[in-house]
């Protein structure tokens, strides 16, 4: 009776085993499927497969390798490491971190904010905006554009070219020059001291004062006043006016003409 009985016993898990196709192993508590090549543990829901050495959580759709520390999702096609707390996407190579909202791409070395549509390069602290082709450092509020070498200072809205030690301004298009102090309108092509009040025109040599409407010569030290066509020369204290060539001499009231040698 005894001897049928584990018989019959062994028939009946022989049947269950042929119907689930799976063999258990008690020591490890593993169920393991032939066909799929999986080992599955029913305390921990997980499928095993030893070829590709992942172990399958079918509640979490992840696949988990132990050996690169890795969850992989064939649905989102990432892989999750869970130290680094990154999901990695194969097809864009990037990692992803949920908790800072960044993709970080290895092989540029760059975060990606999709919110604000910058990488990070963390070795040269910069935020690229693709859509604008600038690099932008937090520390020092500038955006950096690569093709016309130029930072820009969102706050002082200006831009910075290190090469020629330039500010640009877009809205008043002048370029300043901290080392000479001077601002620069490539359009009127003068540049501009704030702290003298003048303009300098570098091919005619002039400086222009638009408070008195003066042109300034340094080389001949003549004031030149465009309205009433007079240079003026601060040592000699006289006007000259180049079309009646006379001089002035305001203080008594003279026009000299200097050909003639006559005082009216």
């Amino acid at each position: 009776m005894e001897q049928n009985s584990i018989i019959n016993y062994r028939k009946s898990r022989q049947e269950i085993t042929i119907e689930i196709k799976h063999l258990y192993n008690s020591e490890i508590k593993h169920l393991y499927n032939p066909e799929i090549k999986h080992l599955y543990n029913s305390e921990i829901k997980h499928l095993y497969n030893s070829e590709i050495k992942h172990l399958y959580n079918s509640e979490i759709k992840h696949l988990y390798n132990p050996e690169i520390n890795h969850l992989y999702n064939p649905e989102i096609k990432h892989l999750y490491n869970s130290e680094i707390k990154y999901l990695y996407n194969s097809e864009i190579k990037h990692l992803y971190n949920p908790e800072i909202n960044h993709l970080y791409n290895p092989e540029i070395k760059y975060l990606y904010n999709p919110e604000i549509k910058h990488l990070y390069n963390s070795e040269i602290k910069y935020l690229y905006n693709p859509e604008i082709n600038y690099l932008y450092n937090p520390e020092i509020k500038h955006l950096y554009h690569p093709e016309i070498k130029h930072l820009y200072n969102s706050e002082i809205k200006h831009l910075y070219n290190p090469e020629i030690k330039h500010l640009y301004h877009p809205e008043i298009k002048h370029l300043y020059n901290s080392e000479i102090k001077h601002l620069y309108n490539p359009e009127i092509n003068y540049l501009y001291n704030p702290e003298i009040k003048h303009l300098y025109h570098p091919e005619i040599k002039h400086l222009y004062n638009p408070e008195i409407k003066h042109l300034y010569n340094p080389e001949i030290k003549h004031l030149y006043h465009p309205e009433i066509k007079h240079l003026y020369n601060p040592e000699i204290k006289h006007l000259y006016n180049p079309e009646i060539k006379h001089l002035y001499n305001p203080e008594i009231k003279h026009l000299y003409h200097p050909e003639i040698k006559t005082h009216s």
